[in-house]
């Protein structure tokens, strides 16, 4: 009866932080192989000529064989960052190279190198056995800080929430949010059988006694059906959503989930105040708020801008996302 605790209100942005984060990944890979010369044009961003030599630390001296994967993914890194900074300067005025956006990028530049310390002591031997440069680290810093930037300039514009939707978020995470609920059950192989018991046990029956003489759960003979004291969403859903809301001391069911029919008593719960939580799910909505604003934003820039891939080396397609496709 007893599951995996499930996360948050939502599910923060999707894709665009990957693609972002593409970066920061290392340039190993298996697939095919190609030669490349250090000189070669590889693609068009806008205006601006990305060359075989802007592709950092794969960049190949001439007639080098280098992975298809490792290429491709880089090449992608390279156009969707230059999409994401010169567009962040011509709308928003965000430029990496000038105050408070260099301070910027020095604090994430610095929170990176915290992460890689979480994992690495050694920062140097970390970028090696990713292979990666410091270069690359700093260019993922001024990414972040832009596009930090960009969400505050989006985040003007969007609506915050009502009272009511406040409202609606918190009752559809009472679930999540419980956070003890004690409980004793019953669990039968049918509804009839449930409902019996059911009746038995608002009559005035003890539900250890009921648990112990009818439960098909193989603890109930020692437990009595006491399943203790948990988070609510630490149960299925369909024992946890009722486990919420029901009145405490007083039988009720069946409740069927995967197991079986469950007659219940909530011996006792944390209760919930919309009040307690109003702030925490109006911060978490204006952030996922945001995310998708940046998500949206970028979408736009990407299917609006001039990208031009050279053939060899593949093709742009934003359907169904800002991707780059393998030579045919």
């Amino acid at each position: 009866m007893i599951r995996a605790r499930s996360g948050g209100y939502r599910r923060p942005l999707r894709w665009l932080c990957l693609m972002v984060l593409l970066t920061l990944g290392g340039c190993s890979g298996e697939g095919e192989s190609m030669a490349t010369s250090e000189g070669d044009l590889v693609a068009n961003v806008n205006g601006v000529k990305v060359y075989m030599a802007d592709l950092e630390e794969i960049s190949p001296e001439e007639g080098q064989v280098v992975e298809r994967v490792a290429f491709e993914e880089r090449l992608l890194s390279v156009v969707i960052t230059q999409l994401i900074l010169t567009k962040a300067q011509e709308e928003f005025g965000i430029d990496t190279e000038q105050e408070p956006y260099l301070t910027a990028v020095e604090e994430e530049y610095r929170e990176l190198r915290d992460q890689v310390a979480a994992q690495s002591p050694d920062y140097e031997a970390f970028l090696v056995e990713q292979g990666i440069t410091d270069q690359r680290v700093r260019l993922v810093a001024a990414q972040r800080a832009v596009i930090a930037q960009v969400g505050n300039e989006l985040a003007k514009d969007v609506p915050e929430m009502t009272a009511g939707e406040v409202e609606e978020i918190f009752e559809a995470n009472r679930v999540r949010l419980t956070e003890s609920v004690c409980t004793t059950h019953v669990l039968l192989e049918t509804r009839e059988e449930a409902e019996a018991v059911l009746e038995r046990a608002l009559a005035g029956e003890a539900m250890t006694e009921l648990a112990r003489q009818f439960s098909i759960e193989p603890s109930a003979s020692e437990t009595g059906g006491d399943l203790g004291c948990l988070p609510a969403d630490a149960f299925v859903e369909e024992y946890g959503t009722a486990v919420v809301t029901a009145e405490l001391m007083t039988p009720f069911g069946p409740v069927e989930s995967q197991f079986g029919h469950h007659v219940i008593v909530v011996t006792d719960r944390t209760e919930l105040r919309l009040a307690d939580h109003a702030e925490s799910i109006r911060a978490e909505d204006a952030e996922l708020r945001r995310s998708l604003a940046i998500e949206e934003w970028f979408l736009s820039v990407a299917s609006e801008s001039d990208v031009q891939i050279e053939p060899q080396y593949g093709t742009w397609t934003t359907e169904p996302t800002p991707q780059i496709l393998p030579p045919s």
